[in-house]
């Protein structure tokens, strides 16, 4: 999600049961805020070994109703946000030998929104 204080309740419950955890807010549509976030990661814990591209987001409007600018917003973050990730992730995982990438979707792109 993008409200911090989300992120840090859900890290506290999962450091309460007995997870490393580390809530890192990141627009992922912008190149540096994706380093910085990697970057993170491997000062916290040394490596990355798994990558979950789950931003998303959709325009819930039929897509005759839609416009341009949203539109454009949908595939920044849906589709150049996961590229992104998974591009400034993936040489981390070489070097180490081992990572894993999971994309997430929604059952949204099955019904024509925008």
């Amino acid at each position: 999600g993008r409200r911090r204080h989300v992120l840090e309740a859900t890290a506290k419950e999962l450091v309460a049961q007995g997870g490393r955890v580390s809530a890192i807010r990141c627009d992922v549509t912008d190149r540096v805020e994706v380093e910085e976030m990697v970057q993170q990661v491997i000062a916290s814990f040394g490596r990355l070994d798994i990558l979950v591209n789950n931003a998303g987001m959709s325009g819930r409007t039929p897509i005759t109703d839609s416009d341009d600018a949203k539109w454009k917003q949908i595939l920044e973050v849906n589709l150049t946000g996961t590229y992104l990730c998974s591009k400034i992730a993936i040489p981390y995982m070489i070097k180490q030998r081992f990572g894993r990438i999971i994309n997430m979707s929604s059952v949204l792109g099955q019904f024509g929104v925008g």
